[in-house]
């Protein structure tokens, strides 16, 4: 069977905010755009998509990162920095620079070349072999919260001595993390397998959420 090669983007012409009066069209227009081997599109699975806040569109893939600008492709591969190919999540922080994480490492985009994080808990991390896995969030603050094999890590934007760990059984419920997400209000929401959670980045304690009887006793792979 012939693999797909194609992804679709929608971009909608009501992108900008309605001023006072003004409604939505009844028939709204819609132009999708095909984005394939002809824009220099060669990987067959994409991780996940965002649009940074200068309109660049980020694609994470088994094949690394690609940015596309409305006309071409290009691949952030090892000649920009990237320590491994295999990209799973790509995260623009507060302060507009492109994240990802990668089998190990985490490493940001510094508008040239990408840069490995200097974390402080290599030694750490290694010591409790904690490898990391798919997920990324950042809090108003900068700070830096990764999903492990088992648990979260958060990294001080400021202060390598503020870095700290909770680890399953101890400071979140025994289990596999899956998901972590900032939340409106400020705080980490987090996701134990089929249970909810949030982190207070003040003071680093945990609440979980009761469990919704509508909700299948399943893992939960993503908060948005």
């Amino acid at each position: 069977m012939r693999r797909l090669r194609y992804f679709v983007l929608a971009l909608t012409l009501v992108s900008l905010p309605l001023s006072a009066g003004e409604r939505i069209p009844a028939d709204p227009v819609y132009i999708f755009q095909s984005i394939g081997v002809e824009q220099g599109y060669t990987t067959a699975t994409p991780y996940s998509v965002i649009q940074d806040s200068k309109g660049f569109l980020w694609i994470s893939s088994m094949n690394g990162l690609l940015r596309y600008d409305g006309f071409e492709l290009v691949l952030f591969g090892e000649k920009y920095g990237v320590p491994e190919s295999h990209a799973v999540q790509v995260i623009e922080a507060p302060d507009g620079k492109i994240w990802t994480v990668s089998l190990g490492k985490i490493f940001y985009f510094d508008g040239d070349m990408f840069r490995v994080l200097n974390t402080g808990m290599e030694d750490l991390l290694e010591s409790q072999k904690l490898p990391f896995e798919k997920r990324l969030a950042f809090d108003k603050s900068g700070n830096i919260y990764v999903i492990h094999q088992t648990g979260i890590v958060r990294f001080d934007a400021g202060d390598h001595r503020k870095n700290r760990i909770w680890l399953p059984g101890k400071d979140i419920p025994k289990g596999m993390v899956t998901a972590v997400k900032l939340s409106l209000d400020g705080t980490i929401l987090f996701a134990v397998e089929d249970q909810l959670g949030r982190i207070d980045p003040v003071s680093g304690n945990v609440t979980m959420m009761a469990k919704m009887g509508v909700v299948p006793a399943e893992a939960i792979f993503s908060i948005a």
